[in-house]
């Protein structure tokens, strides 16, 4: 019934959403909030993406110069084959590894800009749920420390996967 009169029930009052002035006003709201989520999605990207380049770029120029891809070049392998088939797989396990550790760290970026309320407030997040209860932190503790807990679980989490990972696809290992 509140939807067909056009009122919207909120957390601490009812609002009347019957005009479509307000709806247009909520509609810019969420896109500003969108707009300013993805500038920080692509700010961590950006500031990210550099470094798996810069170890990437540093593998294959080390690799490309060891007496095994010469070998392989001598023997008339094309340069495509020499990529993906010789230097690649020696090359991914520290990219993985690194990927994994970039992958926990934008997880702990993005839950300290929700604690500090740097994002969407509509969206939530465990540092949001942290950051909103740290006024009951000496009352109820639990709700300020499950969240940080699945953090720091995730976190870990994803690194394993990443060590996983490394010792599977490691080519060095692979002969143990």
């Amino acid at each position: 019934r509140a939807v067909e009169l056009g009122i919207v029930a909120s957390n601490t009052a009812m609002v009347d959403m019957s005009t479509t002035d307000d709806w247009s006003a909520l509609d810019e709201q969420r896109k500003r909030y969108e707009a300013k989520r993805m500038a920080v999605y692509a700010g961590m990207i950006e500031a990210i993406w550099t470094a798996v380049a810069r170890i990437t770029r540093s593998e294959f120029l080390r690799i490309r110069e060891l007496e095994y891809v010469m070998a392989s070049r001598a023997s008339g392998a094309s340069n495509m084959k020499l990529m993906f088939r010789v230097i690649l797989p020696n090359a991914l396990p520290p990219i993985i590894v690194q990927s994994a550790l970039m992958v926990g760290s934008a997880i702990l970026f993005e839950a300290g800009l929700s604690f500090l309320g740097l994002t969407d407030p509509n969206v939530v997040s465990w540092g949001q749920i942290i950051g909103s209860n740290r006024q009951y932190i000496l009352d109820a503790g639990y709700t300020v420390t499950i969240p940080g807990v699945a953090i720091f679980v995730t976190v870990l989490a994803i690194s394993l996967v990443g060590d996983g990972l490394n010792d599977a696809l490691n080519p060095k290992l692979r002969q143990r």
